[in-house]
């Protein structure tokens, strides 16, 4: 008789924990290149944002989470903001994760097939997603969902990554392609809002100080609080694009000295020699800086710059009173900040 107890009490215990299991989500994995790390998972679920973050021992990391249908959840390393995953999770799920800081882009993702897709995404795009140009990160996120409208993995990476300032139309086309399921209203408000608190939380505080590479063979240090205003103008070796931005910043120049306006020139060239290529004979009155690694960077990947070229503004609290693609309306913004 004690066998069949025996039986029915392990058969009890696992239908117990099947339960259980059925009722969350698990998330596991590593962070290669960090140790005592603050990592925090955002995601939506049961109609608002969900946040928890917790401190990774050696590297090693594990959430829990819960919601009844898919949905989208971004890890990310805090308080730098740098996403690690972006995943689509359910109840039951067991995700594990492998990531390097040194290349967040390719993580390893395991555990069900919309997650593990977005990861190959990602890594397949990686130069793209580097460059931040947006008509080449457009493309690649057009041939995937083309390529996968029934998928929910499509609805998170064109939530996620597709840059749809100036390319409003063709993004609402994209938006059409899904099928039903995969663009319920509920799902993609849901993902919607998990990119735009993770760009926010990402993108929120003051102006940090920089410390960047100039013409000069040196490392100058960019602190906001030390001008009335400060402009960081980030480009690449489009010379044409450079030129006009050039225009306004040769007309701040004029009225003003660098005590009371800092203009940076930041270039996220693959490499020094493209970057000092791309300068030409042009003679200017501001630092000439350039960044190895592109937007993936650490100075600067807190900053959350989206596309190229992006022009960031602050005054002199370190408050950012501009952040956006026009150099214009940063100039107007940079010129309204010094009549005060």
């Amino acid at each position: 008789m004690k066998k069949p107890i025996l039986l029915l009490l392990l058969i009890a215990t696992m239908l117990l924990h099947g339960c259980s299991d059925d009722k969350e989500f698990k998330i596991e994995g590593s962070v290669k290149g960090t140790d005592a790390q603050s990592i925090t998972l955002t995601y939506y679920a049961e109609g608002g944002l969900k946040h928890e973050t917790i401190t990774a021992s050696a590297g090693k990391f594990a959430f829990k989470g819960h919601s009844a249908t898919p949905t989208m959840a971004i890890l990310s390393i805090a308080p730098e903001g740098q996403r690690i995953a972006t995943l689509v999770v359910k109840d039951g799920d067991k995700i594990s994760i492998e990531a390097d800081l040194a290349d967040p882009l390719l993580s390893k993702v395991n555990g069900n097939s919309d997650s593990e897709a977005i990861a190959k995404w990602i890594a397949d795009n990686a130069n793209a997603l580097k460059s931040r140009r947006p008509a080449d990160i457009n493309q690649a996120v057009k041939t995937y969902v083309e390529a996968n409208r029934s998928r929910l993995s499509a609805t998170a990476i064109l939530s996620s990554f597709y840059i749809a300032t100036g390319y409003e139309s063709a993004a609402d086309s994209l938006v059409s392609l899904l099928n039903a399921d995969a663009r319920r209203t509920e799902m993609i408000q849901g993902f919607n809002n998990v990119v735009s608190d993770y760009l926010g939380a990402q993108n929120s505080g003051p102006m940090p100080f920089l410390n960047l590479y100039s013409t000069s063979d040196s490392i100058i240090n960019i602190n906001p609080l030390r001008h009335t205003a400060t402009l960081l103008c980030f480009l690449d070796t489009d010379r044409q694009a450079r030129d006009s931005v050039i225009t306004h910043m040769k007309a701040l120049h004029a009225d003003n000295p660098f005590r009371r306006l800092a203009q940076v020139e930041i270039s996220l060239a693959d490499d020094s020699a493209s970057w000092r290529q791309s300068l030409g004979r042009d003679t200017v009155g501001w630092p000439q800086t350039w960044v190895r690694g592109s937007v993936m960077a650490s100075p600067i990947r807190k900053l959350g710059i989206r596309r190229i070229p992006y022009f960031i503004a602050a005054d002199s609290t370190g408050h950012t009173i501009y952040r956006g693609s026009s150099i214009g309306n940063a100039r107007r913004a940079i010129e309204k900040t010094l009549k005060k």
